[in-house]
Formats: C-alpha cells, sequence, structure tokens
C-alpha cells in the first residue's frame, strides 16, 4: 500500500504501521518532544490498545515529562499484559521509587528476584530500595549482585555493619533479600547518573536500548535510569563518619578565548518581532504565524509561541467527516489564537505556496502546515494492486511544503499524458485527472504509479542543483 510519497523526509513522514509509529516517537523522546511521542503512542494504542512497546514508550514519557501517576498506571497495565516481561516490572519500580513507594518498589523486585535471583538490575535497584529505608548490610548484598561498586564501596566505608548479612537470619529472608556469600565483581555503576540527563539529539532511527541510558537486549522493554541516592546517611548508621569538607571556593578553570557569552549568544540572534509574517529562522527552522485560526503538523514543530490551543481535526471525504485524523499517523492540528509555530524541516527542501483562489493537490505526507483561508478535502486513488492518499486544497492563503529534494514541474497537456512513480509525486496543479496504473506491462516490474491526463503540471521529486 502506498500512503503518499516516500520522501525520506523523517519529521513530516507518516508511519506506515504501528512499529514505525514507535520508532517515530522514540526519535521524539530522545529531542525532547514528550508530549508530541505521547501523542503518537496514543494513536497507535487506539488501534492496538495492548501493544506492548507502545504502552512501555509512552511509560518512559510520562516519566519523563514528571507524570508518575500515569506511568505508574502504564506500567500496571504492561505487567498485566506481559507479566514474564522483567523489564516493564523493573520500570514500574523505578517510578514507585520516584514517588517514595518504597515497599511496594520492594515487593515488586522480590518477585523478580525470586525468579532470577542473579538479575543484575533488578538487584541493583533493590539496593537503592533498601538503601533510602536504611537497610544497609541489605543493601550491599544486592549491590555486590548488581555489580553496583561505587554505591557498595560507599556503604562500606560510612556503615559500621558488615557488608554480608548476618549468619543468624533465616535462610528464606537471605534469599529474598541477597546471598550473604554474593560475589564481588568490580565495574562503574550508572546508578550514580545524574537523573534528569538531557536527551539525546535528533533524529535517525532509534535502538530503544540507546535512549536515556536504558537497558533492553531484545528491543522490547527499554528500563528507566535509576535515580540516583543521597549520599548522607542517617546519623546513628555512622555516629563517627566525618564528611570530608569542601571548599567554599572553586578551583579556577581555564576558559577558552572563544567560549561566548550568555548575553552574546542571545544578541546575536535576531528573532523577528512580526509573528504575522512566514519567515525563514534557519536553513532547518519556518517561522509559520498563527492569526486567529492554522493548521500545523506538531510532529514538525519545533516549537509554538504565544497563547495557542489546538483542536484534532478528521479527514473529509465528499464533504463528510471520516473516524482517521488529518495528516494521519503524525497528524496536522488546529491551532487556536495568536502566536506563531517553528517547523522543523531538518535536510528536506521546503517551500511557501501561495494561493489565489487555487486549487493544489498534494500527497498528504509533504503538508506541514496551510492557512485558515484554504479548505481541504481527502481522496483515495484505488487500484487492485495499490492505494495512494492525497488531498485537495482550495482558496487563498499560504501552505509549507517539504519533501526530500526540489520538484520538477513535468507539463500534462490532452495530447501528451505524464506517468509517474507515485514515490515521486510530490502534487499537481491545474484541470489534471489521476488515474492508478501499472508502470510496466511485465508484472515482475509492476509498482505503483499515476497516470495523468488533462492539462496541468506534475512536479516531480528531482536535484536541481547545478
Amino acid at each position: 500500500m502506498v500512503a503518499g510519497t516516500q520522501t525520506g523526509f523523517t519529521p513530516s513522514k507518516v508511519p506506515t504501521s504501528i512499529e514505525e509509529t514507535v520508532l517515530s516517537a522514540e526519535t521524539l523522546m530522545k529531542a525532547g518532544h514528550w508530549g508530541q511521542a505521547v501523542e503518537l503512542l496514543t494513536l497507535n494504542l487506539e488501534k492496538e490498545p495492548e501493544h506492548a512497546p507502545s504502552l512501555n514508550t509512552l511509560g518512559l514519557c510520562f516519566y519523563r515529562l514528571k507524570n508518575y501517576d500515569e506511568a505508574v498506571a502504564t506500567f500496571d497495565r504492561l505487567v498485566e499484559i506481559a507479566p514474564q516481561q522483567f523489564s516493564f516490572q523493573l520500570n514500574k519500580s523505578l517510578v514507585l521509587l520516584k514517588l517514595d513507594r518504597l515497599e511496594e518498589a520492594r515487593g515488586i523486585l522480590k518477585q523478580v528476584l525470586t525468579q532470577n535471583p542473579d538479575h543484575q538490575r533488578a538487584n541493583a535497584i533493590m539496593g537503592l530500595v533498601l538503601e533510602q529505608l536504611g537497610e544497609y548490610p541489605q543493601a550491599m548484598a544486592h549491590y555486590e549482585r548488581g555489580r553496583e561498586e561505587n554505591r557498595l564501596s560507599y556503604l562500606r566505608e560510612i556503615s559500621l555493619r558488615p557488608p554480608t548479612l548476618p549468619p543468624n537470619r533465616h535462610e528464606s529472608e537471605s534469599q529474598d533479600e541477597g546471598p550473604a556469600d554474593a560475589p564481588h565483581l568490580a565495574t562503574s555503576s550508572d546508578a550514580e547518573a545524574a537523573e534528569e540527563a538531557p536527551p539525546p539529539a535528533l533524529p535517525g532511527s532509534l535502538e530503544a536500548s540507546d535512549a536515556e541510558g536504558f537497558e533492553d537486549p531484545e528491543r522490547t522493554a527499554p528500563e528507566l535510569m535509576a535515580p540516583a541516592l543521597p549520599s548522607t546517611p542517617p546519623s546513628e548508621e555512622a555516629p563517627n563518619y566525618e564528611p570530608e569538607m569542601l571548599s567554599e571556593r572553586p578551583n579556577a578553570i581555564h576558559v577558552p578565548s572563544w567560549a561566548k557569552k550568555l548575553d552574546d549568544v542571545s544578541a546575536a540572534q535576531d528573532f523577528p518581532e512580526d509573528l504575522s509574517q512566514i519567515t525563514r529562522l534557519a536553513k532547518d527552522l519556518l517561522l509559520f504565524p498563527v492569526q486567529g485560526e492554522a493548521y500545523v503538523r506538531l510532529a514538525t514543530a519545533s516549537a509554538t509561541i504565544g497563547a495557542l490551543r489546538s483542536q484534532r481535526v478528521m479527514r473529509l471525504y465528499d464533504g463528510q467527516e471520516s473516524t482517521t485524523r488529518l495528516g494521519g499517523a503524525s497528524p496536522i492540528t488546529r491551532m487556536l489564537g495568536n502566536g506563531a509555530a517553528v517547523l522543523f524541516t531538518g535536510e528536506a527542501v521546503s517551500s511557501v505556496l501561495h494561493l489565489q483562489d487555487d486549487a493544489l493537490f498534494l500527497m498528504e505526507d509533504t503538508l506541514l502546515a496551510f492557512s485558515a483561508g484554504l479548505a481541504w478535502e481527502n481522496h483515495t486513488l484505488s487500484g487492485p494492486n495499490f492505494d495512494v492518499d492525497f488531498l485537495k486544497l482550495t482558496g487563498s492563503g499560504t501552505a509549507t511544503v517539504a519533501a526530500s529534494r526540489d520538484w520538477l514541474a513535468i507539463p500534462v497537456t490532452e495530447k501528451i499524458p505524464v506517468q509517474a512513480h507515485a514515490s515521486q509525486v510530490v502534487g499537481w496543479t491545474g484541470d489534471v485527472m489521476p488515474t492508478l496504473s501499472p508502470f510496466s506491462i511485465e508484472p515482475e516490474e509492476d509498482a505503483a504509479a499515476i497516470l495523468f491526463e488533462g492539462a496541468g503540471h506534475v512536479w516531480v521529486l528531482a536535484d536541481l542543483s547545478s
């Protein structure tokens, strides 16, 4: 199935499957656009409510948004759907740790360690929980099995008790809390990592194991980073402990001559005061105004400016509203208010088109934004093997379109029709009638193609650089 031109433009390209939508959401999450990732994942779950990768990534987004209650509820659903997946249970335990619900977190971790006593990540998180509960000997035993050498060394230094469990403890409790003779394996710890580390840079296909330091050997369930613990123990645990005094004056650092002052950076950026004009801010950024109303593909918006609110809009077929969002899986949203959207175009070639009582036909995934003066109507070309979705814009206003390359306008006349691969078509104008047709009479070379007849122009992708 062909759902529009395959331009390769990642931010505005509509994912064609649930799995691709998850990858798009993870890309947004890496860029720090967690709210937009939530919107994409919510669409996925409307189609498949028990899709585990979507739920897991949604839980991670809620965690980063500090919406811990929603994160716990999401991981609750995951544990019900896939109780055998340890990663989901560990993610839930880390959110409970953030909420200071330590006993609940310990209960979950005990269940995991009962099934797999040597699970490294579960032991490490159990150590965090027990340390916060003040149970330092048990915490050290689990840190040792979880290879958390930094926390283990610290507790050994400040604790007056031995690092192993007392010999008179019941065997069953020893199994729950970690064996006394757990082997010592020295390695570096990621539990000391900054809790709010900034997301990695955009974009490209994201492997979940690369995102936010998550652990995911099967790429089905990335795990949350464990929060760092406070370094000061209760006074009764180490009454003779003398913390190292820190200097009130930091050591002098060398500042390179090319370092910039904050005021200089702000002054160097000439941001327009007039938000009512379309402005190219940079090679990959475009300011699109919202004057009362405009339509924007929010997945491509780096920022919105002004007090704007959004409304869902649906595809229109023959004047009737459908149940599918305009724009598909990466929806176009009605923005209301006065302000602007900063559109990110990446490596794509973007253009602003001015319509004056014109009609413009576009592949839906190339459209980034359009003004309120334009009306839209969706269409589908159906054939025995292919479907191609496109939309028609009419009226007066502006539209922003992006594709992987420049466009070449090929004339269509009554005597000379044009046939083009659907993947290379950006749009067309004039009194042109499109129909689906095989590109070759050879079945093995059959591909989605559109035959254009009538009078007008067809825009196809082209490299027009000299």
